[in-house]
């Protein structure tokens, strides 16, 4: 039994960090910015401390704090297998599905969401505009403008019924003043939105090049908090191109940041077996043997599952392009799961992480 009592004032911190982790810098209150969060307007960062400030971000707490009157509405016979949709659609809709696919702006999107899915969603993954100077992404808030002249706007579509685009944002140039501002007053409400819909499990992976890397580094340590950080640093997405003809550096990468709601939480990203540094793998598992890399045999254990179909077997052979050889047992999936352990043979330049990459999964 521990001899010291509880430590109030530390705990009503850790409180007030889980609800605005964004309030609290070097673990302190950081009382301007509670009171951002909490709507107070015409805010002056004033204090000495360390702080990530920009043009805009006042009118950014602001266009999150705007409530929303939009609505969902079902389009029954526009999807696939259509199904049930669960609220916010509502139960009159008719339909039965699993998946959902919403057309919107994805800030009112957000909002709407806010109340049927605030703390219930377990993966998001955002692939934002990269700011390269060509996006077209800045949504021009006025908060003069009249409601019939928003609704207007952000109902635009073309002859096919589709929303344009151009109805929603205007292009954010790199010779303007405010470039790197204006995408982080578009990023940060729709994080803090996104942050919400989390469930105290949950993990949001966002997609970004080196143009924006370091600012979406920082938003994202205010928003969830820097403890919340799931990927040790950094995340690469390799792209294979050709080097010939530059007479500079080539980037070849760009980056996948990852956040849980709460860090504790979350299960382990690579699992228990998986080697604690990050081992750089292709978007390969399999290619032509050769002398470096020869053929060889991998048990795909029963319980692996298959995408895309529910029962389905392999005899033989499986793949398209490349074929693996089945030597044990024919390949059988029923309800999308392999229902034996099969040994296929082939050419696997990352043996082990696959084998690794089975142990977790199961």
């Amino acid at each position: 039994m521990k001899g010291k009592s509880l430590d109030i004032q530390q705990n009503q911190l850790e409180k007030l960090k889980q609800l605005f982790p964004e309030a609290i810098t070097e673990g302190k209150v950081d009382w301007e910015k509670l009171q951002a969060s909490l709507g107070k307007e015409n805010i002056e960062f004033q204090n000495e401390r360390y702080v990530l400030n920009w043009a805009g971000k006042t009118d950014a707490f602001k266009i999150l704090q705007q409530s929303t009157t939009a609505t969902l509405k079902p389009c029954p016979g526009e999807g696939i297998n259509d199904g049930f949709l669960p609220s916010p659609f509502g139960e009159g809709s008719g339909v039965r599905s699993e998946n959902v696919f919403i057309e919107g702006e994805n800030l009112e999107v957000l909002k709407v969401l806010q109340k049927s899915y605030y703390g219930k969603i377990k993966c998001i993954i955002i692939d934002p505009p990269y700011n390269t100077g060509g996006d077209s992404f800045i949504y021009p808030d006025k908060f003069s403008e009249k409601k019939e002249d928003y609704l207007k706007r952000i109902g635009e579509k073309d002859e096919e019924g589709y929303l344009l685009k151009e109805g929603f944002f205007r292009k954010n140039s790199k010779e303007s003043g405010h470039y790197h501002s204006n995408w982080l007053s578009m990023m940060y409400p729709r994080l803090f939105l996104a942050k919400n819909l989390l469930r105290d499990d949950g993990v949001i992976f966002v997609h970004i090049d080196d143009n924006e890397v370091h600012n979406l580094r920082l938003i994202m340590n205010e928003i969830f908090g820097e403890e919340n950080n799931l990927d040790r640093g950094i995340l690469t997405w390799i792209n294979k191109g050709s080097t010939k003809g530059f007479n500079r550096i080539v980037k070849n990468h760009e980056y996948i940041l990852a956040y849980g709601r709460q860090a504790e939480n979350v299960n382990s990203l690579y699992g228990k077996n998986y080697p604690d540094k990050l081992a750089e793998l292709e978007h390969y598992c399999y290619n032509a043997p050769n002398p470096g890399n020869p053929t060889c045999e991998i048990t795909f254990p029963a319980g692996l599952k298959i995408y895309g179909k529910e029962n389905v077997d392999f005899e033989k052979e499986v793949g398209d392009e490349v074929k693996l050889e089945i030597v044990s047992q024919k390949m059988e999936f029923k309800n999308g799961e392999l229902v034996n352990d099969v040994i296929l043979r082939g050419s696997f330049p990352y043996r082990n992480q696959i084998e690794k990459f089975f142990k977790n999964i199961l």
